[in-house]
């Protein structure tokens, strides 16, 4: 009697510390470890590289302000994105009236580079500057008007590498219709498109406004980090591209520089594709998040100012002095591998639970069983199973 209370006390005991265990383990550790995995959390690593090659930054200028204020004055716009939502009586299609409000490469400004030998203009299209390609196109965005991208076509392999840029005003512009300036952006030739939109949902350029008032500013590059996201978009133009045909527009276009669709000649055309209840919003945004990104800082800059100079040109230093690369990878907190290691860790240092250890016992009852059943079959014949 005293024996088999004693073994039942000693389950119940058995029991209550389990159940304890159990708490605790949930408690203090399942539930982080659950709660991450199945939330998808993410963390970032990071490590520092020596590239043996370096892509030389995008640059897109952007006049500021970004509309002419005469023009603005007769189409009564306040803001250039007015061009997108007010309607005015205007025979002018809407890439002609873009034009019309905007600072245009080539017609209100010229854009001169210089390596080590002479200064020359860039055009629209494929340029070479002493042995380097650049190409320069006109991008349109909805807050900054008509931009210049300029995109380099080669990778910097010797360091120190510099660039001289000279930015002039044609004379035409008088009075208040001269820009004060403009904002540059650096970026990689495949994150330029947050520029169009006004969206970086995921990490800020380097942007710099340059006034025409200095007329020498210097930017010597920083470090650059090479962003590695777990979720996004490959191709921010074909994203584009997709959502636009999921509208029920007539005429699938657009005048932003988003995707490669036609540009649409009518307000109620571009307007189409923004009208609704805003539903398509957060897909529109997440169609600017990339899984590849190149992000480039400053070390510093200096603007100076000489007043022999004419406040119609500035010219800018860009230059580039350390080839060390910031790898950044956005990692999930804990994967499934992660889990079923930390679970199976934490359950054998909790209640001493071992995977090899239960399968060695069944197996020991497999072979006991099989065992049992062969003498009885042949009682009078002696088995060793296990050899």
């Amino acid at each position: 009697m005293a024996l088999t209370w004693f073994l039942v006390w000693k389950t119940v005991f058995q029991t209550i510390v389990y159940f304890i265990l159990m708490v605790l383990f949930v408690y203090f550790y399942m539930k982080d470890q659950m709660t991450d995995y199945f939330m998808d959390r993410t963390t970032v690593t990071s490590r520092i590289e020596e590239a043996s090659d370096l892509q030389f930054p995008t640059i897109t200028i952007c006049m500021h302000p970004a509309q002419k204020p005469s023009v603005a004055k007769e189409f009564d716009y306040m803001w250039f994105w007015a061009v997108f939502r007010k309607n005015i009586n205007s025979t002018l299609t809407l890439p002609e009236r873009f034009e019309k409000l905007s600072y245009v490469s080539h017609h209100d400004y010229e854009i001169k580079f210089i390596y080590m030998t002479k200064w020359q203009t860039l055009q629209n299209g494929l340029n070479v500057v002493d042995g380097f390609e650049f190409e320069m196109e006109p991008i349109f965005t909805w807050r900054e008007g008509i931009c210049s991208k300029i995109i380099p076509r080669f990778q910097v392999t010797e360091i120190p590498f510099h660039f001289y840029m000279n930015i002039s005003l044609n004379h035409h512009l008088n009075g208040s219709d001269q820009p004060t300036g403009f904002n540059m952006y650096l970026t990689s030739n495949t994150t330029w498109n947050g520029i169009v939109g006004g969206q970086w949902p995921q990490y800020h350029p380097v942007k710099q406004y340059v006034n025409f008032k200095e007329n020498y500013h210097e930017f010597k590059l920083g470090k650059i980090t090479k962003w590695s996201f777990k979720e996004g978009t490959e191709n921010m133009k074909k994203c584009h591209e997709k959502l636009a045909m999921k509208n029920n527009c007539t005429e699938k276009c657009n005048i932003l520089s988003e995707d490669d669709l036609p540009p649409c000649q009518t307000q109620s055309d571009q307007n189409c594709k923004f009208d609704g209840d805003g539903k398509w919003w957060p897909e529109y945004v997440g169609c600017y998040k990339t899984k590849e990104a190149l992000v480039y800082t400053l070390d510093y800059s200096i603007n100076q100012v000489h007043k022999s100079v004419s406040d119609l040109n500035t010219i800018v230093y860009i230059s580039m002095w350390s080839m060390t690369t910031e790898i950044k990878e956005e990692v999930e907190v804990i994967t499934t591998a992660d889990l079923i290691g930390s679970v199976g860790g934490s359950c054998g240092m909790f209640f001493g639970f071992s995977i090899s250890a239960y399968v060695l016992f069944i197996m020991e009852k497999i072979l006991d069983r099989i065992s049992a059943l062969m003498k009885e079959t042949n009682p009078n014949q002696i088995y060793n199973v296990e050899s």
